[in-house]
């Protein structure tokens, strides 16, 4: 008689795994004894040999049942008296006929070796291309349902399951369709392709009477998995039509009854469910099971753990119910941790327990990826971080295609949102390489593209995080981790670059080619910025045409492409005049002109935008022009100046022509940076705010040109004052001397309080300190102009004593001793002078090269010691 393939105790999974690689023949097993088909016929002429004219009367149904052949068995009897009398012997049609008919009376290793030997001489019957595959499927799939699981039944049914997918490609015969979809249906469903399964089971239950039960039990199954109010009702419909056949015996009944009970359960009728656990006979494990998941549904965890326990000791071949047992006892101690607070530890270890017990045993089953779900989950929240995070990875590799995940106890729905869960939990807690880290695996549970997104979401918050620390930490910290910094926003650039490839044909490619330049620009990666720009543009955006070619003008700027930027800023000029973005444009056109050298049209490019009548000074473009054009005039001014100072000596009357037009545009430097840093004002203090930020530092560099204007300014009144000729001119240039000192001092004081501070906080770069350092030495210059010499010593010695390792320092204690002479106290310029020979031979050599001095150390001894000893002569 045929073997029908063994049932399981209930409609419950008994292997829930990932698929594997095709498996070749090598999976089959008890084929290797049976006799090749040439042995087969051999046997069958040898004994048919001489009978041929009497086979009528030996062949008789008496004969064939005492030979052990059913009606099949006279097909099998001319077969073999038809082949023994060729001299060629079998055809590899006749061959597989021979094995299918093996396969029908369960003789499965004949029929497993025919079909190998037929397979290797790659025949396709041309009536069953796919015969070969799906009798080497059938016979696999009889193994597997012989096996327990620790017999690697797993196995077996992947092989299965490939062979018989092979068989459908080449193609099957009707006769045989029924029998393929019961085999490959019932090898999906074991191994956790309860979904995918679900089509191929309806089909055995329509088509395939011998195995109508089981596969109508296991289809019920996959109905209750889904949760759905629809298959619910399908699930319990089916379950009415088993339990109505005749040939169920009593095992099978307690199942149909069994299932019934979880399904009523699962419609939330309880009364219903008790009804049908009534009508099962023996009190079974599945019995247990669901009795102690209807006390956990009301909130009874200690009970139902009770309840539990000795179904989870259980032993035996089958574990399935012991594996139910102890992923719902880990299901319980979690729930109480959440519950009960004080002993919260106590139960999330307990559980963790269960959970890592369950999926290290019975790994791939469905209460193997559920429990290790969980216990990712407990580590996260027992601050087990890596833990959590490699099991999390870990239980992720099990899911291969989420359109047909299916499991018992999690759906796709809750699968995914334990996983962003913890991912929006570890954002929250700042630990970013987590979420980046998870993210990566979040594919295929979640959609490629869902992924990348979370990947560069994740990516992009570690950057914001790490930018927004080193806003308000001090300078030092800063320049530590700057490199840092500029990685992570380089990293968040390739995340949203691969999120953009991903979303090639999507409306969100432009943003995220946008997001992925950007955060380029912000690592100052800035060829790959250039790059995505490009390739922004090449979408042909419409509304945020201007912004991309301005910010890629600024990228190419930072490459020093400046007419390749001016092309860009032009483009949005000429295309959109009216547009904001323009009059950032221009602002960009001026700053190429000015990084260019070509000064007067910089210069004109800002004066234009200051008379705009399309801008007012609320605007930050107005005022960045403003900052601009005063910080141009008084740049220009001292290379005027030293052109006056380069000719002065062969030609007067042009040096003072050039020293009157620095005269001129430093008088309009200081109106436009007064003006400004009246205007725009602002608090100095620690900030996120990258535009404060650039202010704040813009105002600096504006208070720091005033002073130095209304400085330089002032020595040109100074030069007019000596050249007077009458007493009032000279007091007329002398109170505009005395002012305009008097405003630089303001500004430097006012620089140098405000560089102090930042200093102390750690919150001063390169230029901050080069500023303050000149603060220190300026504000005592402009006394020494102001001819207040008292102050003005005060003032040297304490930029000497700040900087007494700078070769300034030098210059100071000299500025010292000409102030005692004026005051008339030679002794007090000698000591000066002595000071500041001493304070030479601390300062490193290396430094007055760093530094670019006009004398070397060598040099600079040689001047003090001849102006010691020129104060030390009687007549000084």
């Amino acid at each position: 008689m045929a073997t029908e393939p063994q049932q399981s105790e209930s409609g419950l999974p008994e292997s829930d795994t990932a698929l594997a690689d095709a498996p070749s023949v090598e999976g089959l097993e008890n084929v290797g004894d049976f006799e090749p088909p040439l042995g087969l016929v051999a046997r069958l002429m040898d004994k048919f040999r001489g009978v041929a004219s009497g086979v009528q009367d030996w062949v008789t149904p008496a004969n064939l049942k005492l030979a052990g052949f059913t009606t099949v068995g006279f097909l099998l009897l001319f077969a073999g008296i038809y082949i023994a009398t060729r001299e060629e012997g079998p055809t590899n049609s006749e061959k597989l006929i021979a094995a299918l008919e093996f396969l029908k009376t369960g003789d499965d290793g004949p029929a497993a070796r025919i079909a190998q030997e037929i397979q290797q001489e790659g025949f396709q019957d041309p009536d069953f291309p796919g015969g070969d595959q799906f009798i080497l499927g059938i016979v696999a799939f009889r193994q597997a349902e012989k096996l327990t699981e620790d017999e690697g039944r797993e196995q077996k049914y992947l092989v299965a399951k490939s062979f018989l997918e092979e068989a459908q490609e080449r193609a099957l015969t009707e006769e045989y369709e029924a029998q393929w979809a019961y085999a490959l249906g019932l090898s999906m469903y074991r191994i956790g392709r309860a979904k995918a399964a679900q089509p191929l089971l309806e089909k055995a239950v329509e088509s395939y009477v011998p195995g109508k039960i089981e596969s109508g039990l296991l289809l019920a199954d996959t109905y209750v998995y889904s949760k759905t109010t629809e298959d619910l009702a399908k699930a319990q419909a089916l379950n009415i039509a088993i339990a109505a056949l005749p040939e169920l015996n009593d095992q099978q009944r307690d199942r149909v009854f069994l299932q019934r009970a979880q399904i009523l359960y699962a419609m939330d009728k309880p009364s219903e469910a008790e009804a049908a656990l009534a009508d099962v006979h023996a009190e079974t494990d599945g019995i247990t099971i669901l009795r102690a998941e209807v006390l956990m549904k009301a909130g009874k965890y200690a009970e139902a753990l009770e309840k539990l326990r000795p179904v989870e000791a259980g032993e035996g071949l089958r574990q399935k119910f012991p594996r139910q047992a102890r992923y719902l006892m880990g299901l319980c101690e979690q729930r109480l941790a959440q519950r009960d607070r004080t002993n919260q530890t106590v139960h999330y270890d307990a559980a963790r327990n269960y959970y890592e017990r369950t999926y290290k045993q019975f790994r791939g089953s469905h209460e193997a990826v559920a429990a290790q779900l969980w216990a990712a989950d407990i580590l996260r929240r027992q601050n087990f971080h890596e833990k959590a995070l490699e099991t999390y990875h870990d239980v992720l590799r099990q899911v291969h295609n989420p359109s047909d995940f299916s499991n018992k106890w999690i759906d796709v729905k809750v699968f995914r949102g334990v996983i962003l869960d913890a991912w929006n939990s570890w954002n929250e807690m700042e630990l970013y390489q987590h979420s980046i880290a998870l993210s990566e695996h979040m594919a295929p549970l979640f959609p490629s593209a869902l992924a990348r997104e979370y990947g560069a979401l994740a990516n992009q918050k570690a950057a914001q995080h790490l930018e927004d620390q080193l806003a308000v930490a001090n300078n030092q910290k800063r320049q530590q981790r700057q490199s840092e910094l500029e990685n992570r926003w380089v990293r968040s650039g390739q995340a949203f670059a691969l999120l953009a490839a991903e979303r090639k044909t999507s409306a969100e490619y432009p943003t995220d080619l946008w997001m992925a330049a950007e955060h380029f620009l912000k690592g100052h990666d800035y060829q790959s910025a250039v790059n995505y720009l490009t390739l922004f543009l090449n979408t042909n955006p419409t509304k945020q045409l201007p912004a991309a070619l301005v910010l890629k003008g600024r990228v190419l700027m930072q490459l020093h492409l400046f007419e390749d930027a001016l092309n860009h800023f032009q483009r949005v000029i000429t295309s959109h005049p009216t547009h904001v973005m323009a009059f950032q444009a221009r602002l960009l056109i001026g700053t190429c002109y000015f990084e260019t050298d070509r000064h007067e049209l910089a210069e004109q490019t800002w004066r234009e935008m200051l008379i705009s009548d399309q801008l007012t000074p609320a605007a930050e473009e107005w005022q960045d022009a403003l900052f601009g054009l005063g910080k141009l005039l008084h740049l220009t001014c001292e290379e005027i100046a030293m052109q006056a100072a380069t000719v002065e000596a062969t030609d007067q009357e042009a040096a003072e022509k050039l020293k009157f037009t620095a005269y001129r545009r430093w008088d309009e430097a200081i109106i436009r940076l007064d003006e400004y840093v009246k205007r725009f004002d602002l608090p100095t203090k620690a900030t996120i705010d990258p535009r404060h930020r650039e202010r704040t530092k813009m105002l600096m560099e504006a208070r720091y040109y005033l002073a130095k204007a209304c400085q330089r300014s002032a020595e040109y009144q100074q030069t007019k004052m000596k050249a007077a000729e009458t007493e009032n001119a000279r007091n007329q240039f002398f109170n505009q001397m005395k002012q305009l000192l008097d405003q630089s001092n303001s500004n430097y004081e006012r620089l140098k309080t405000e560089l102090l501070l930042a200093s102390d906080a750690g919150r001063i770069d390169a230029l901050g300190r080069e500023f303050l350092r000149n603060c220190y030495f300026e504000i005592p210059n402009n006394f020494f102009n102001f001819q207040d010499y008292h102050g003005a010593v005060i003032r040297y010695r304490e930029a000497a004593g700040r900087y007494q390792n700078h070769p300034d320092a030098l210059r100071a204690m000299v500025q010292e001793a000409n102030c005692y002479d004026r005051l008339n106290r030679p002794l007090d310029a000698r000591g000066a002078l002595a000071q500041a020979k001493f304070i030479l031979e601390q300062i490193p050599d290396q430094d007055f090269l760093e530094h670019s001095e006009a004398l070397n150390k060598d040099q600079w001894r040689d001047w003090l010691q001849w102006a010691i000893e020129l104060h030390n002569r009687p007549s000084a």
